[in-house]
């Protein structure tokens, strides 16, 4: 969130293709990608990691539906926060970057989200682990 709201704000000197003036949004750039990687691929680690392999199939589809239904009212928000802003009398390229740093911020109540789950975490990945470990206890003394 920090790297995009820097690369959405950075006063880029147009028409100044010097390395001085590229390094920074190069920079931001770069930390933009590498931190929206980590995001990504851990959450559904995350949600396989404290669920049964019997409920996984719901969970992920329920993931896959509320993460669907945020990449469309991201953009949806983005336009509306932008509307306002026009009608509020600021010029239409501040109208810009004002909705999408608007939007870029709305990430810090979803990084809030994570605080009841960082606290349960521990204790639902154990508590898969003994399930997981006694079917299989059941399964071998079957054998």
């Amino acid at each position: 969130m920090v790297a995009v709201i820097a690369l959405l704000s950075y006063p880029y000197p147009y028409g100044n293709e010097s390395l001085g003036a590229l390094l920074p949004v190069a920079v931001f750039s770069l930390l933009g990608m590498v931190f929206v990687t980590f995001a990504a691929p851990n959450v559904p680690a995350i949600l396989s990691e404290v669920s049964l392999p019997e409920h996984r199939g719901t969970i992920f589809g329920l993931f896959n539906i509320t993460d669907n239904i945020g990449s469309a009212i991201g953009p949806t928000i983005a336009s509306i926060a932008i509307s306002y802003y026009a009608q509020q009398g600021i010029s239409e390229g501040d109208s810009m970057l004002y909705g999408l740093v608007t939007v870029a911020l709305l990430w810090l109540p979803c990084a809030l989200l994570w605080l009841p789950a960082m606290k349960t975490y521990e204790r639902d990945y154990e508590s898969i682990r003994e399930v997981l470990r006694r079917r299989a206890e059941a399964v071998a003394s079957k054998v």
